[in-house]
Formats: structure tokens, sequence, C-alpha cells
């Protein structure tokens, strides 16, 4: 009879060894309560949901600042819009094809017509006057070809130098100073980056020209909206 015991407890010891460190080898994916009876799986989910919570917490505020700062880059980009002249008819800006250097005329105003739109090209901070106008459909900005006189025509060409660093073209800037754009303003031609005395002229409502800067509705323009 002992012996018999001291056999079963042989077997019960050699079982419950093999049972803690030999996995099994089943084709079936092995369970950690296979290998640890005291396992609780609700014990486990109830000891990481701190992690959980505060990996949660993250996840949302990553998305939260990615989404604010997708809609803060979309508000940035600047909508394209005619320029429309105080003076004749709805008359509007337009570029009439996508060469370089062609001459800006004046048209009947066509919110659908690519060509008559523009975006304004803010260069330097927020509180800046200095432009660039980007037409809609060729891609280039209004420009001075020349050193500004009275009765050259506005034209277009590059918005940026052809370097590829991206600088501003100063054929292509305008200040609307005292107003920031959308509004109703003069554009001083700002070639050489510097102030030049000449602006954006109605001249004979066809003809886009630069004049000395007068102040009168021929130079006055609805820009932005």
């Amino acid at each position: 009879m002992e012996r018999k015991i001291g056999e079963l407890g042989e077997l019960f010891e050699k079982t419950h060894y093999q049972r803690q460190v030999k996995p099994k080898t089943s084709s079936t994916p092995i369970c950690r309560q296979d290998l640890d009876p005291a396992f609780s799986p609700k014990s486990q989910v109830t000891d990481y949901l701190p992690q959980l919570t505060i990996l949660s917490a993250t996840l949302l505020t990553s998305f939260l600042f990615q989404t604010t700062s997708s809609a803060a880059l979309l508000a940035g980009i600047q909508a394209f819009h005619p320029i429309k002249a105080q003076v004749g008819t709805n008359l509007c800006l337009q570029a009439n094809s996508n060469a370089w250097g062609t001459a800006i005329t004046l048209a009947t105003c066509n919110p659908s017509n690519l060509y008559q739109l523009f975006a304004p090209l803010q260069d330097g901070n927020t509180a800046s006057t200095i432009y660039r106008l980007q037409n809609g459909g060729s891609q280039y900005c209004l420009q001075l070809t020349e050193e500004p006189a009275d009765g050259q025509i506005l034209t277009q060409g590059e918005c940026t130098l052809t370097d590829g660093t991206g600088r501003p073209v100063s054929n292509a800037q305008f200040n609307t100073s005292p107003l920031r754009l959308p509004n109703i303003a003069v554009l001083q031609s700002h070639i050489h980056f510097k102030d030049s005395g000449y602006c954006i002229d109605a001249g004979d409502w066809r003809n886009v020209v630069i004049r000395k800067c007068n102040g009168g509705l021929q130079q006055k323009w609805t820009i932005g909206f």
C-alpha cells in the first residue's frame, strides 16, 4: 500500500511539473489560462484600464490636434476671387492666356472664368499690406515687366524666383496700404521691394496700365471678395 501511494505521489509530481513547464504542442493556440490556472482575463483588463484610458486620451488629443492643424492650414489658403474695377459697369481684371507676359485687360465680370479669378498671396506677417495676385487660370501673378512708367501695360509673370528658393518676385508685389485684403483698395507697385508711387489703373477701361498713384476711382479695386 505504501509503495502504491509513493508511486501515485511521484506520478502526480511528474505530471504537475510537466504541466507547469511544458506547454501544449498541438496546433490549438495556447491560452494563458493553459499555463497559469490563476490567470483571470477580467482582472487583467481591470489592471490595464488606467493605461488604456491614458492611451485613448492621447490618441484623441492627437486626432483633435491634427484636425485643428488641418483646419488652420485650410483656413490659411487664399481663395480665388475677381478683382473688380470701381469704374465702368461690372468690369474685372482678366488674363487672356497661359503665356508669360500676356497683357491684363478688363472684361465683363464672369465668376466662372478662371482667368478672372485671383488669389491674394500675402508677403510678410499677417499685418502686411504687400501682396502678389495669382491668377486661377494661368497660375501667373500680375506683374510689371520693367521700371514703372505712365501708360505701361500690366502683364502676368512668375510669382516666385526661378532659382527654386520660393522667394517672391518684387515685380509681382503690390501694396494695398493702408488697408489689408479683402477690401476696396489701390494696388501700388512694390517693385525692388519698395513703394514705387505707381498704381494699377483701369486705363481706357480695356487695357489695364500703370500710372502715378492719384487715389482716384480708376485706381481702386474690389479685391478678395
